[in-house]
């Protein structure tokens, strides 16, 4: 993983983002998920 710190913003900013993605949307959906458990 440190590599990549080394190869530039850009190659970081594209694996970032590749990354963020999934987490946004997992994160997403689990609070829907929670809210839809909490409400009655």
């Amino acid at each position: 993983m440190p590599l990549l710190w080394i190869t530039g913003p850009r190659v970081r900013h594209v694996v970032l983002r590749s990354h963020l993605r999934p987490l946004v949307i997992s994160l997403w959906s689990w609070s829907a998920v929670t809210q839809a458990l909490a409400s009655p």
